[in-house]
């Protein structure tokens, strides 16, 4: 891969990807370490609040970029968008929702990193979206 395509290849990934894939993954993962801890309701409630808006963009986004790669992505989305979920909430104990809330916080960085992977990791990818307009 040359220069021209590198910057091309970069062009695209800063466009689409980290808009939605990489960055916000990584927002929401770092958001569900922190309530792991030992937080007052509130901040739950303003996680399921931020959970709900953010999936659902993602969802949305990686539903209209159709790559098979990202299918994980989605189908993990959609369970932790029914876990964290504001408007009929599912009620656990705290020791149970330490356990979930660090398993979704991985489940997204994975998920960052499958996307990160998917946009830039693959040679046919270059070729793909070598002529995309910015």
């Amino acid at each position: 891969m040359d220069l021209y395509e590198r910057i091309d290849l970069f062009k695209m990934f800063s466009t689409q990807a980290s808009k939605y894939g990489i960055i916000m993954p990584i927002v929401l993962s770092v958001l569900y370490f922190i309530g792991a801890g030992d937080i007052e309701y509130g901040y739950y409630t303003f996680l399921r609040i931020v959970s709900l808006i953010f999936i659902s963009i993602l969802i949305f986004a990686y539903l209209s970029w159709s790559n098979v790669q990202l299918c994980y992505c989605t189908v993990t989305f959609g369970i932790l968008l029914i876990l964290f979920n504001p408007i009929i909430p599912i009620s656990f104990e705290k020791e149970t929702w330490v356990v979930f809330d660090i398993i979704s916080g991985i489940l997204m960085l994975s998920c960052s990193a499958v996307t990160f992977y998917a946009f830039t990791g693959l040679p046919e990818n270059v070729e793909k979206y070598k002529n995309t307009k910015i």
